[in-house]
């Protein structure tokens, strides 16, 4: 993956990607977001009833993956070194803010409790 970031609490590191670090606009593309757990032993991750991956533009958020999940949330058990990896679609539609320019850098984010992490992208005509 081209654009990467990661943040790692003692037992838990979550990682968000980008295959390219610039698109042209239209360009719809995947953001993988990885949650790895780092620890010795097993690891509880709670999901939220929706995802947590966030597209902001200039500290604006300008989308956000709204897939729903049976609520409450079920939890999820890592064992050590397991990873936990889900694949994103950014159709580059702004479900916010829609008059914000569509060129320029964007953020992605991964949100996870108190970690979060972030990749770096371009969008150019």
């Amino acid at each position: 993956m081209v654009a990467s970031a990661a943040t790692s609490s003692p037992s838990l590191m979550i990682k968000a990607s980008t295959d390219q670090g610039t698109y042209g606009v239209g360009q719809p593309f995947q953001i993988l977001v990885t949650e790895t757990n780092t620890g010795s032993q097993a690891v509880g991750i709670t999901t939220a009833s929706t995802s947590p991956v966030t597209i902001t533009r200039q500290g604006i958020e300008v989308w956000r993956f709204t897939a729903t999940r049976p609520s409450p949330a079920p939890a999820i058990v890592l064992p050590p070194a397991q990873s936990l990896e889900q694949t994103v679609v950014w159709p580059d539609q702004f479900t916010e803010h829609r008059g914000l320019l569509r060129t320029g850098t964007f953020l992605a984010h991964d949100i996870l409790t108190e970690l979060v992490a972030t990749a770096t992208f371009r969008i150019v005509r």
